[in-house]
């Protein structure tokens, strides 16, 4: 029996702040100084890969994926900085203001209650953690935003793109 346990998906990032990355060049979370380690989906996928391919190792094992480092959100913005080549900075947002932009997004409740919470357990240093479990099973660390963010912005533009002009690579930011 195996479970991944996931924090957050770094390509996440994309879809809760995408929007003032791409209209102020912040993100605009609740996280306050709370650390977070999101891992690649590519990652996760190539843990996946691994234990189908070859399952007998790893029945009963539980393997905990993060990135490969915990940081604060303005290393977050500092990696969203050198992918894009675009200074981004981090502003922490109350959670009031943040519940009150989820619901003007018209989004479920379900989803506007889970990314409310996610906000508070961040704030709590709840994401604060690190583990090698990509490594374990994949043999290779972890990879961070350096890689995956700017492969990721190349390749969601079917994702990012629900919202007209919203690829973060159009970005009204300027330049550094």
């Amino acid at each position: 029996n195996q479970a991944d346990d996931v924090s957050m998906f770094l390509e996440s990032f994309l879809l809760i702040a995408g929007s003032t990355i791409r209209d102020r060049c912040r993100i605009e979370l609740p996280f306050g100084r709370g650390k977070t380690s999101p891992v690649a989906a590519a990652d996760v996928a190539g843990v996946v890969a691994a234990v189908l391919t070859d399952p007998a190792p790893h029945l009963g094992r539980i393997y905990e994926l993060t990135g490969p480092r915990s940081q604060d959100m303005h290393g977050v913005a500092r990696e969203y900085t050198d992918a894009l080549s675009r200074e981004v900075t981090y502003s922490d947002i109350g959670a009031d203001d943040w519940e009150r932009k989820l619901k003007g997004e018209g989004l479920p409740e379900h989803l506007t209650r889970h990314l409310i919470t996610m906000g508070e357990l961040h704030r709590a240093g709840r994401y604060d953690r690190l583990a090698d479990g990509v490594e374990r099973v994949t043999g290779r660390p972890a990879r961070w935003a350096s890689g995956n963010l700017s492969r990721f912005t190349r390749m969601s533009s079917a994702v990012v793109a629900k919202t007209p002009g919203s690829m973060l690579h159009r970005t009204k930011c300027e330049p550094r």
